[in-house]
């Protein structure tokens, strides 16, 4: 894959505001972003969270610790705090405009998205991702060129509904292995999956701070021999909270590396324009 200014790889840094815990440590990323010349895109979720009313499976699914540490206290909101509108607590949102990062969509009403997207019928789809662009729009006095569904959750209507409504991009899945970009860029909504499992997965799967940062190292590495493109996702809270230590690490090593470390919209943009290589590696 070809790369601007001579990078032999890109990395793309998703990040996830599922929570008003995620918009609030906002203020916290974006100097750790500027220290390390890694622009993002910010996939905000719009309407409530109510993440306190999905508790009592989470907690079963992955113990109290673990939810604790992934939510906070917000992670009790729907249930013993109040809800807020998501997308009103991203205070900073006219700093990460400022220093050159983007803002996205990431569907409306996360932990309902999330349940239940998979079985909505088309006009259900569009009436939830009409509703995001309604509330991101007011929020923001823009409209947002990319989406992300919350937790993956999509159904067979939403790519088509993304085109109509003139979304540019989407990074609803993710892979492990080969994605061919090229084939992406030539249909209506390109497709930027995440490609890398992030130290938060890691970590539930048992691994120790450090031993989770080297393997996205790893795959940071392996990404420039095959001029490639990494796209990994956070969730800032966590990040912030629990693994700041991983996180710097990361960011140092996609700077150390050389990669362009651009917004997916400007990805998008790229390969829409036909500038990368006929050959498209794995991932």
């Amino acid at each position: 894959m070809k790369w601007p200014g001579g990078h032999s790889s890109c990395f793309c840094l998703r990040v996830d505001i599922d929570t008003v815990s995620d918009a609030k440590a906002c203020s916290q990323l974006l100097p750790l972003l500027k220290e390390n010349g890694v622009r993002a895109t910010f996939f905000v979720a719009t309407g409530p969270d109510d993440s306190g009313r999905n508790v009592f499976n989470a907690v079963k699914r992955y113990g109290m610790n673990s939810y604790t540490i992934r939510y906070g206290f917000d992670g009790l909101r729907g249930l013993l705090l109040p809800r807020l509108d998501v997308e009103e607590q991203l205070h900073v949102w006219r700093d990460i405009i400022d220093q050159g990062h983007e803002i996205a969509l990431h569907g409306y009403w996360h932990r309902r998205w999330a349940r239940d997207a998979h079985r909505w019928t088309e006009a259900e789809t569009r009436e939830a991702v009409e509703e995001g662009m309604r509330r991101f729009k007011r929020s923001f006095s823009f409209e947002p060129r990319g989406f992300a569904a919350p937790s993956f959750r999509t159904n067979e209507k939403l790519e088509r509904i993304l085109g109509e409504i003139g979304f540019i991009y989407s990074s609803n899945t993710r892979v492990e292995g080969h994605f061919d970009f090229q084939k992406g860029a030539r249909i209506s909504v390109l497709e930027i999956p995440v490609t890398c499992r992030n130290v938060e997965e890691l970590l539930l799967d048992g691994f120790s701070e450090d031993q989770a940062s080297e393997k996205v190292c790893r795959k940071l590495d392996a990404v420039k021999m095959e001029k490639g493109l990494l796209c990994y996702y956070i969730h800032p809270y966590f990040e912030l909270c629990q693994c700041r230590k991983a996180f710097r690490r990361i960011m140092l090593c996609a700077r150390e590396l050389g990669a362009w470390t651009p917004t997916m919209g400007e990805v998008a943009d790229w390969l829409r324009n036909g500038e990368c290589a006929e050959d498209t590696p794995d991932l």
